[in-house]
């Protein structure tokens, strides 16, 4: 009998006849179904409908700092040079043209470098003869190693000798027909706007994060020699009792006035701190001092202030 009603159950045909017996068997399935869906939307309710963003580089905060480069004479360049170059400039410039150059531009020129294949626009093909932002000319393409072109990604070689960037253009040159170079265009543009045929003498470069840092050392220095001195033998006078009961911060107290000076009278000196306590390392509670008080402070700081003379 059991058996029979299985195999009941199970034909097909009956249930075509009959189709409100398929509910049977698709009840269980959308439940199951249904149950697994809820399972993974508790599992994720924490990140679903999170979008996430890549992370945004604002180019108003990018910086880029300077290389450290020793200072010198730079020599003067050999202008018959630039006209006719011997070959000894042009294996000079291929040296170069192979340590700065080859890795973007290819190493016969053709901009197919392994360092600029994912540069936009890519990297310049000399053998073209359209397209260039600064011209074809000597000058122009020294203006572009003195300059660079920033919003192409061509960094600026200004830290080579200007003979050596004429020793990389003589070679560039080579890898296809460029404009003659004419005695005008050596005189009138080149030399004059760079100064090629005069000596110069450049300065030692740090870079500015390094100098930063030597600069603060020094005003350290300064300041532990004089004022800290003057703090540690007056602490029994009235502004810097004052300073001690109504500083979170004394030594920021004192570095802000020894730096930066006084350069105002009493009235906008009690504003300033009015404004900003906490800012210029002092409590709250110096906005209760009295009138005598605040004169008393004002004093003391401004004979801090005039410590660095």
């Amino acid at each position: 009998m059991e058996k029979r009603r299985f195999e009941y159950e199970l034909n097909f045909q009956e249930i075509l006849k009959n189709p409100v017996r398929l509910f049977g068997w698709v009840f269980p399935i959308f439940i199951m179904i249904l149950l697994a869906v809820g399972v993974r939307y508790y599992m994720n309710v924490g990140t679903m409908g999170v979008k996430h963003q890549p992370p945004v580089n604002d180019s108003l905060f990018a910086f880029q700092d300077v290389a450290i480069k020793r200072g010198g004479v730079i020599p003067p360049v050999d202008l018959k040079l630039v006209k006719e170059p011997t070959q000894e400039l042009i294996d000079k410039g291929r040296e170069l043209y192979d340590a700065n150059c080859s890795s973007c531009h290819g190493a016969q020129g053709n901009g197919d470098g392994a360092a600029g294949t994912n540069l936009e626009p890519a990297p310049r093909n000399f053998s073209d003869k359209e397209g260039w932002t600064n011209g074809r000319k000597f000058v122009d393409m020294y203006k572009t190693l003195e300059e660079g072109i920033i919003q192409n990604g061509m960094a600026a070689y200004e830290y080579l000798k200007p003979e050596d960037r004429v020793a990389i253009i003589h070679y560039t040159r080579t890898f296809d027909e460029f404009p003659e170079v004419t005695d005008e265009e050596i005189l009138l543009e080149l030399d004059a706007t760079y100064g090629l045929s005069k000596e110069r003498v450049e300065s030692n470069q740090i870079p500015v994060k390094l100098a930063i840092k030597k600069v603060v050392k020094e005003f350290d220095e300064e300041f532990d020699q004089t004022a800290k001195s003057f703090w540690e033998n007056s602490k029994s006078e009235t502004g810097a009792q004052l300073i001690s009961e109504n500083a979170h911060d004394p030594v920021k107290v004192l570095k802000t006035f020894f730096y930066s000076g006084i350069s105002s009278d009493q009235s906008e000196f009690i504003e300033t701190i009015s404004l900003a306590p906490n800012s210029l390392g002092f409590r709250s509670t110096v906005l209760r001092l009295s009138e005598a008080e605040w004169s008393a402070l004002y004093d003391y700081l401004t004979r801090v202030a005039n410590l660095r003379g």
